[in-house]
């Protein structure tokens, strides 16, 4: 889907006579802002719109784990990159994604939410 949305912002340049650099910057803005389409839509919406879309069930929620991780760019170096990684255990397994950033707001959201199930 993000590849048919760049696709798109190319297309759309090329046919407003935008130059590549101006068509490149409309890329990386579709690719940036992406997802933050999904913070408008319907829960129902977003499940229809692709059918590895799933949800999760506050009851169904053993656990939320997350756990930084730390990139160097050389062995004693100072800190590159700070990211994390965030598993939920659900009745039905585990699953675990990468996140950019250490996500420390939306940690106390969760536990606003699930309690003592969120673990940081």
């Amino acid at each position: 889907m993000l590849k048919r949305a760049v696709s798109e912002a190319n297309a759309s340049g090329k046919a407003e006579g935008k130059g590549f650099l101006d068509r490149w910057g409309d890329q990386m803005k579709v690719s940036l802002t992406y997802g933050n389409r999904y913070l408008t839509m319907a829960p129902e919406d977003i499940l229809k719109e692709n059918p590895d879309n799933f949800s999760l069930v506050h009851e169904d929620i053993n656990a939320v784990r997350f756990k930084e991780k730390r990139t160097a760019a050389q062995k004693g170096a100072v800190v590159k990159q700070i990211s994390a990684e965030v598993a939920f255990e659900t009745k039905n397994g585990k699953t675990e994604y990468d996140i950019d950033g250490y996500p420390t707001d939306d940690i106390d959201a969760l536990k606003r939410v699930l309690g003592d199930k969120v673990r940081a």
